[in-house]
């Protein structure tokens, strides 16, 4: 790592220093220009990391500071400030760069705001922002396997990376700052690919001739970035040649492009288990110093995997496959908030050890996904051990939306998710995980076709938070119920080949097509619903979908959805929303609805998606009105104060009840009515969530909701 040119004492000297001068430069400046405006913005002079930023205005981000660490963008935060107005702005950027301020700042200010709002998925040069509440000095997470703001490279290219955030509005960027925290790259091999042919293994990697580093290392792994890094943590050149020795690495002088072939029938892996053993592995680059390994690559868009295809699974369980979201915060394993574990019913026709595909696509990166996958930590176990506790063999599949174009079109990994009996989405960002499953022209690539035939071939797609809304026709991102209230919301009629429209108050995105087949209707799903207030949302989600019904799923509550009839499962409710007979009423600038039917449902309960029915579980007793409807401050506040208002209704006397709800400066009014068929039904246990523990478990149906 090279040496600061100063020492800590002459380092504080001269930004003291800098900063007297700045101030008296700028002095010297107001006194020559008395009683004239300044032609030009004044300078921003920041302490620790000295530096000038020409462009300050009423933008500029306060207390702006990185936090984490790590081997890729996923390990960092960058946290700051509102600025001292927000007023014209639209959104913040977040991002890194190898260049300084003043090429950054000449990159982003050519943009417009259109062009800025690209720099986002799936280009990952920048997390964008559109939530304006985001500016809380809370440390936002850059996006996984984001890229360089100027160059495109990824995070681990050789150098130090300065950390930029940003305001725009309509026209463009407004205000961009650095942070003083950097973070320094060792240089390392890049640009690593392979071809397989039979047993031979070819390949080429790039590195610098010049520099500390004097040899590369070529070996294999069944181990992720990240457990390899450990294993290699202590090595220095000895016990690097001892690998070439025992036949597990092979070694090569640094030079700058490099060209290796590898026997797979003769190779062992870095564990010294045999390379061509039917396992998948990747392939690695250990770039070494004199003293020890600087950095390690791999190839992570593609595994050398075995060339025998696994076989389909065939027909399961009669053919009828099931959709099976929940609401996100649940475990796979045992205990209340389980839902694979309390749900064993639905897979009684399956094998007694179902095979189960688990996508981490919307987590993040391939490094990321394989720690989740096999790695146990001292609070939470594997998803290789917990779905193993619940009575499933997980099968690793290490798509991302950075290497879908090969591990997305790889006939191995399709074929193996067809050799399994269901799939498991993991929770995170759902439009990485619909990317994931796409071509660039926005068709299913061979990974979403076989998950697709899966389905149909009578197998379970489950999935959590992120993961429950790729389930439904389209899924909904980056909106609250506040800003749908008072946002043009974009229909399905918009969205594009690639199946993404952005509108003011979110994004929407095409889901999987298999909502249809399991209840005859299209469906949307929201998770996170009462924790985070989102009936709104919901609505909005519904209308821009086109669905005839809305999900809106509590943490640790799933709903199975098969042959026209779900099944709730899990420890919270689950909020239907049909609007068949409903009617939109929304403008531009306001969105309104009226006869939106709703059902209220818990463990147990069954919903008829052919002809909109709820149906209590048999433990559930049906109640006379006597409970005292809730008047939340804000019923679409988090905490589940919109779930405790449409309880506490349904189980009161009363026949209607309003609430008012203000966004931007607007008031709206929701009003609740209970139809001639209405009933509720109650449990004599209660719900999980502690805003919820008071009240019994409930299911009730013929609630009527209007939006205006």
């Amino acid at each position: 790592m090279p040496r600061p040119l100063f020492s800590k004492g002459a380092n504080i000297f001269m930004k003291r220093l800098s900063i007297l001068l700045l101030t008296f430069a700028l002095l010297f400046s107001l006194s020559a220009c008395a009683g004239t405006p300044s032609a030009s913005p004044e300078p921003n002079a920041q302490s620790g990391d000295i530096w000038v930023n020409p462009h300050q205005n009423d933008y500029i981000l306060t207390r702006l500071r990185m936090v984490g660490k790590g081997e890729d963008s996923s390990g960092y935060k960058i946290a700051f400030f509102p600025p001292s107005t927000l007023e014209g702005a639209e959104g913040f950027l977040v991002g890194y760069s190898v260049c300084g301020f003043d090429e950054v700042w000449d990159a982003l200010s050519a943009l417009s705001r259109d062009e800025i709002l690209a720099l986002d998925k799936p280009a990952n040069r920048a997390y964008v922002m559109t939530d304006l509440s985001y500016c809380d000095g809370v440390g936002n997470t850059l996006n996984t396997a984001q890229k360089d703001l100027v160059t495109g490279e990824a995070f681990t290219e050789a150098g130090t990376h300065y950390f930029y955030a940003g305001v725009f509005g309509k026209d463009g960027l407004l205000s961009l700052e650095k942070a003083e925290q950097t973070v320094y790259f060792a240089p390392t091999a890049g640009k690593l690919t392979f071809t397989r042919s039979g047993s031979m293994l070819r390949g080429s990697f790039e590195s610098k001739p010049d520099g500390e580093l004097e040899k590369n290392y070529v070996f294999l792994s069944p181990n992720g970035f990240n457990a390899v890094k450990e294993q290699l943590a202590a090595a220095d050149p000895a016990f690097m040649d001892a690998l070439v020795k025992d036949g597990k690495a092979l070694c090569f002088d640094n030079a700058a492009s490099t060209e290796f072939t590898m026997d797979l029938s003769s190779q062992k892996d870095l564990d010294g288990n045999a390379a061509d053993a039917g396992r998948c592995c990747y392939v690695y680059v250990a770039s070494v110093t004199a003293d020890a390994v600087a950095g390690i690559s791999y190839c992570s868009d593609r595994l050398v995997t075995p060339e025998e295809l696994p076989a389909s699974s065939g027909i399961i369980a009669g053919g009828k496959g099931i959709l099976f979201p929940n609401g996100g915060a649940a475990t796979i394993g045992g205990g209340r908030s389980s839902i694979l574990s309390s749900s064993q019913s639905i897979f009684r026709d399956f094998p007694d050890t179902p095979r189960v595909a688990v996508i981490g696509a919307s987590s993040g990166s391939e490094r990321e996904i394989w720690s989740y996958f096999y790695q146990d930590t001292s609070s939470v176990l594997s998803f290789e051990h917990r779905f193993a506790e619940a009575g499933f063999e997980a099968v690793y599949i290490p798509l991302t939306a950075e290497n879908r174009d090969s591990i997305g079109s790889d006939p191995y990994w399709a074929a193996l998710v067809s050799s399994c009996h269901g799939v498991y989405f993991t929770g995170g960002d759902q439009s990485l995980g619909i990317y994931a499953l796409q071509n660039a022209d926005g068709t299913p690539n061979a990974i979403g076709l076989a998950v697709q035939d899966l389905f149909a071939r009578g197998g379970f797609l489950s999935g959590t938070s992120a993961g429950a809304h790729m389930l439904g026709s389209v899924c909904y991102q980056d909106a609250d119920s506040h800003a749908v209230l008072t946002h043009p919301v974009p229909t399905n009629a918009d969205l594009t080949a690639s199946g993404v429209v952005c509108g003011e108050e979110g994004a929407l995105y095409q889901g999987l097509p298999c909502d249809k087949s399991a209840s005859g209707y299209s469906l949307v799903f929201d998770s996170h619903f009462g924790a985070r207030g989102r009936l709104a949302r919901l609505c909005a989600m519904q209308h821009a979908g086109g669905a005839a019904y809305a999900i809106g799923l509590d943490e640790a509550t799933g709903i199975a959805i098969s042959d026209g009839v779900g099944t709730v499962f899990g420890s919270g409710t689950v909020t239907v929303l049909d609007n068949r007979d409903a009617a939109y009423k929304g403008t531009d600038t306001h969105f309104a609805v009226s006869g939106l039917r709703v059902s209220l449902l818990s463990a147990g309960d069954q919903f008829n998606f052919s002809n909109g029915c709820m149906l209590p579980a048999a433990s559930k007793s049906a109640v006379s009105g006597s409970a005292e409807t809730e008047q939340p401050e804000d019923l679409l506040a988090a905490n589940s104060a919109q779930t405790r208002a449409l309880l506490t209704f349904a189980r009161s006397a009363d026949s209607s009840a309003r609430y008012t709800v203000s966004a931007e400066g607007d008031s709206f009014t929701l009003t609740l009515q209970k139809e001639e068929d209405f009933a509720v039904f109650s449990s004599e246990k209660t719900y999980a969530a502690s805003a919820l523990s008071d009240l019994p478990q409930t299911a009730a149906g013929g609630l009527l909701l209007d939006i205006e």
